[in-house]
């Protein structure tokens, strides 16, 4: 599309940037051609895509440029921009000049779709404040038109995204007002630009090839004196492809392909870039506990991957502080305002803490009751299959109306209560039975368990049972109080019955109220109810761990073989020890399984390659697990 000097004294030119975004790409060029205010000019940079994307956008008389797969979105922008020519100027009749046309960047990502009348709406909007530097649309959802996923966006001090929103929250006008909202920053999709404020701070940082470049951007742009808004009245429709895991990513040199550890990784870069200098030893207080808070968090979610990136992410930037420096020194040349005019935009203390607790509700529940669907159909499409069951919910727009709303939370609540009336009378040190009497503190028995002999009547030499070493490690999560852990595991041992069957049954394909009720009849089993009577603590952290054991084995038995990698055996090794060390009777009944399953495949006439392939696997199985016992084993 050719450039040409627009009468209104606004020219646009719009940048769509796609890599391997094919299966958006149609709606999105529909949706631009379908402008009521179309831009003057339109160009795309394609970043290596593999899909066709490239091709598409020719096919439909765009301008392309295409550039490596590792060139973030900043990268391709001021590619884009490098490409343009000057402003035009606006000249009466005897050759004078008359004003300078406003140039105007409208920058769009391959998944995202505005309405007809989103950049016309954004104009008129920013005609009136002569000191926006860049304004974006209300963005919604890409299937569901009604859900509201921004309207601007900020952060929190301890790195977290905050746009002001309730999960979930459908759009109603709520949020409206009288069309504008002041922000901090507008998302990079759909977002319209100054191009002078662009070229003037130096665009997009180099060092955020992708995620919280449009914080920092923001931030940036309120220090030059400028300020950010968002047009309610523009909406726009993204898929959000890259933040939920729908398709690779492939910025950053091809070092960082987890969105999670970009994303973290970024966020502490945008907070250590701009805030001032004296708040810094507390920001990167907090980002530190943060990131160890979280990475704890889904350890005990079974998400090491993520608490792997949280660490991951503030090692890698703590490694680099050079490009920290650099970066501030840029920042301190394009600054007329303090940096504390952004601190009223930033997210406050009390939604600091909301967002910690919808966190934790969301990785303990929300992770375990749905998988996110694929992204499939068309923007303009009123419902769509693979989100009817969203679509005809009811409507949840509060934080605790969300959580206690949940199945699983109804049935829990009632089962604690249950639990908490019936052994109150259980709370301090428990014995009788065949429990026997609980160590003072967990490196006591740690200690206990590492001496070669044990003054036990005469004297004795045997190897102490490893469970014991177990019931030290786990007190960690006490205060290295084994007698808490112990009342906790009586008193609670049906609820956490509980809620390990329903993960088992969810992650099976077991619809949700089955699970439930399957992991209700688990919890009130009668070898359970009587292992509590009697103190038989061994047979109760069994029957818990029960299920998780068999999610880890389940691939062993799938027919898909690409489950089963060397990594994976070494897990399963690993869980074999540990269910092992509270019984061994385990340990021989996996044996003798691994026998009768290999005599079933080769009685099944399979591969003769694959029946002994999978014998090794037995076997490395079986030995790692006896020689991690060892020498209780031996």
């Amino acid at each position: 599309m050719s450039v040409e000097s627009s009468p209104s004294g606004q020219r646009v030119s719009a940048i769509l940037v796609s890599h391997n975004g094919a299966r958006w790409l149609p709606e999105v060029v529909a949706a631009l051609s379908s402008q009521v205010r179309p831009p003057d000019y339109l160009c795309a940079v394609d970043t290596g895509s593999r899909d066709g994307s490239g091709e598409l956008l020719r096919n439909s008389r765009i301008d392309v440029l295409d550039t490596g797969e590792d060139v973030g979105f900043g990268g391709a922008i001021a590619l884009a921009v490098s490409q343009l020519p000057p402003a035009s100027k606006v000249i009466d009749q005897s050759g004078e000049l008359v004003e300078r046309e406003v140039e105007w960047l409208w920058l769009l990502h391959d998944d995202c779709a505005p309405a007809p009348d989103a950049l016309a709406a954004l104009l008129d909007a920013v005609s009136l404040r002569p000191n926006v530097g860049a304004a974006g649309p209300k963005i919604l959802g890409w299937h569901d038109r009604t859900h509201l996923l921004e309207i601007g966006v900020t952060i929190a001090h301890n790195g977290a995204r905050w746009t002001g929103l309730e999960r979930n929250e459908r759009d109603q006008g709520q949020h409206d007002g009288d069309g504008t909202i002041p922000v901090l920053a507008v998302s990079t999709a759909g977002a319209l630009i100054r191009r002078d404020l662009f070229e003037e701070i130096g665009g997009f940082d180099e060092n955020l090839p992708l995620f919280r470049d449009d914080v920092d951007f923001g931030m940036r742009a309120h220090m030059a004196g400028y300020s950010v808004i968002c047009v309610t009245g523009a909406k726009l429709f993204h898929a959000e492809a890259a933040a939920t895991e729908r398709r690779a990513i492939d910025v950053a040199g091809g070092t960082f392909h987890r969105p999670h550890l970009l994303d973290r990784r970024h966020a502490a870069f945008v907070l250590l870039a701009n805030l001032p200098l004296w708040t810094l030893p507390w920001i990167t207080l907090r980002i530190f506990a943060s990131s160890i808070i979280r990475a704890t968090g889904y350890l005990l979610v079974k998400l090491p991957g993520y608490a792997l990136d949280e660490l991951a992410a503030v090692a890698l930037l703590f490694t680099r502080l050079d490009k920290l420096r650099i970066a501030r020194r840029a920042r301190r040349k394009n600054r007329l305002l303090p940096a504390r005019v952004i601190r009223p935009l930033l997210a406050p203390w009390s939604e600091q803490i909301k967002l910690g607790a919808i966190r934790v509700r969301d990785l303990v529940l929300r992770r375990i009751e749905r998988v996110p669907e694929p992204v499939v159909g068309n923007v303009f499409v009123e419902s769509d299959d693979a989100y009817e069951e969203e679509l005809l919910a009811p409507v949840k727009t509060g934080f605790w109306r969300q959580t206690f709303s949940r199945p699983l939370v109804i049935t829990i609540l009632p089962l604690i209560l249950i639990s908490i009336i019936a052994g109150r009378s259980r709370f301090g040190s428990l014995a009788g039975g065949a429990l026997a009497r609980v160590g003072d503190s967990g490196f006591s028995y740690l200690e206990f368990y590492g001496q070669s002999w044990h003054a036990l009547g005469v004297g004795s030499g045997r190897s102490n049972h490893p469970f014991s070493a177990l019931l030290a490690l786990a007190s960690l999560v006490t205060g290295a109080n084994p007698s808490l852990l112990v009342s906790i595991l009586f008193l609670f041992a049906p609820i956490f019955a509980l809620l390990t069957m329903y993960l088992f049954l969810r992650r099976t394909g077991v619809a949700q109220w089955m699970a439930i009720a399957a992991g209700l009849l688990y919890a009130s089993s009668a070898l359970l109810v009587t292992s509590i009577d009697s103190g038989f603590l061994s047979t109760i952290v069994l029957i818990i761990v029960l299920p998780l054991f068999a999610l880890v084995v389940r691939p062993l038995f799938t027919r898909n073989e690409n489950d089963v990698n060397w990594r994976r055996i070494s897990v399963i090794a690993f869980s074999v020890a540990l269910v092992s060390a509270i019984s061994f009777q385990i340990f021989i009944s996996i044996i003798l399984f691994f026998v009768i399953h290999l005599i079933y495949m080769r009685y099944q006439r399979l591969d003769s390659k694959k029946v002994v392939a999978r014998a090794l696997q037995y076997g490395v199985i079986s030995a790692g697990a006896f020689l991690a016992l060892a020498p209780w084993s031996i």
